[in-house]
């Protein structure tokens, strides 16, 4: 009877309740990650291997919040906006900062230039993140399956997704073709190169001298001399800014250990003859577009003499189809082109209506392949440079 009259146990209160329920919880903060996958249902305790026992405190599967693919779109827009806006002050940001230093004076000109480098990953590093983010909204708004499919229907999709599996495996794509993988080097070689151009005799002192940033300086001195030598049918001021503008878009790299007294080869009376020194001096820049403008400038405004950085056997068919060329038309200007597409070459000759195509094709893709280490390592000696410039 004292057992009977015993009152039960006392219910525990929810502050108890709570606090023994403390690490049993299925709460996960990086459920939506779940598998690896953004966007995959956050798996419930019910469907695991493993659930916890006697858990009072078990939450509903976790849901990816529905996002707005509208209204997340409409905020990238002025996402895209600001970023213009910072693109075009980074790039009002260079071509001001060469008037203050060169890129590589060890001072402000150098701090300059890299603020502007990290500004630019910045920029570059919000243009991947939208990307991302628009992904995950794709992935998002995607349809989910309800996870209503019985034994039977689970079965079949697990079937067919190892049948997929399966097949994925046993179609692999075969390996490249090894021609394919050089001429795509070959490729990218070309396209380095088409962003380069050399420039040739400029006057840089009468001393040689092996300080690139002395060097640096040499070269802004004597393309600033000769747009205020008249030499052009420019205004001076315009002609200034232009080539500051291409100072500062370009990254100058000199082909030797540093200038040399200059001696024209093909013209014993040339005045320069041992009274200045020069070395060539390679501009790079980020594009073709770039570097095709940028040398047009040099070519009228400052009357500099250049050349794209090709490889020495793309040069050598290059002078071939120039030789073709004026035999087949005597007197007339002769232009190549290089379609690195295709990895050929052509001739056009200059007429009264423009240029007309020769129909001279050569293929340089054997050519290239053929040639072990194709690399612009060919322009980078002074010496072969110099003579082989002189001599054509």
């Amino acid at each position: 009877m004292a057992d009977v009259r015993k009152s039960p146990e006392k219910p525990p209160s929810p502050a108890q309740q709570h606090r023994e329920n403390v690490g049993k919880g299925e709460y996960n903060r990086f459920g939506p990650l779940a598998g690896g996958q953004v966007g995959k249902p956050f798996k419930p305790a019910s469907n695991r291997k493993r659930p916890l026992e006697n858990d009072g405190y078990q939450e509903s599967p976790g849901k990816l919040p529905k996002l707005d693919a509208n209204k997340v779109f409409d905020q990238l827009k002025a996402h895209d906006t600001l970023m213009s806006v910072a693109k075009n002050a980074l790039t009002e940001v260079g071509s001001y900062a060469a008037k203050v230093g060169a890129v590589d004076d060890g001072g402000i000109g150098t701090v300059l230039y890299k603020f502007g480098q990290v500004l630019d990953a910045l920029i570059s590093s919000h243009d991947v993140l939208k990307s991302t983010l628009i992904d995950v909204v794709k992935n998002s708004t995607a349809p989910v399956s309800s996870g209503k499919n019985d034994r039977q229907g689970k079965s079949q999709d697990t079937d067919h997704l190892q049948g997929g599996l399966a097949s994925a495996r046993k179609q692999k794509k075969p390996p490249p073709c090894p021609a394919d993988v050089e001429k795509a080097k070959v490729k990218k070689v070309l396209r380095e190169a088409e962003r380069r151009v050399i420039a040739f005799e400029l006057d840089l002192g009468s001393a040689p001298i092996m300080n690139k940033t002395t060097i640096s300086k040499n070269v802004t001195l004597d393309l600033q001399r000769r747009v205020h030598s008249g030499n052009h049918d420019w205004a001076v001021d315009s002609a200034s800014t232009v080539v500051d503008d291409i100072l500062s878009c370009a990254q100058l790299e000199f082909l030797g250990s540093g200038t040399r007294k200059y001696y024209n080869n093909r013209n014993n009376n040339d005045d320069r003859n041992n009274k200045m020194c020069t070395v060539p001096v390679r501009f790079d820049f980020r594009t073709k577009e770039q570097r095709i403008r940028a040398e047009n400038a040099l070519k009228k405004i400052c009357k500099v003499r250049t050349s794209v950085p090709y490889p020495k056997k793309l040069r050598e068919a290059l002078s071939e189809l120039v030789e073709q060329g004026k035999k087949a038309c005597p007197g007339k200007f002769i232009m190549t082109k290089v379609d690195v597409d295709n990895l050929s070459v052509s001739a056009f000759v200059r007429g009264e209506k423009g240029w007309t195509d020769l129909n001279l094709t050569k293929d340089i893709s054997s050519l290239l392949i053929d040639t072990s280490g194709v690399s612009l390592s060919d322009m980078d000696s002074a010496d072969k440079v110099i003579e082989e410039i002189e001599i054509s």
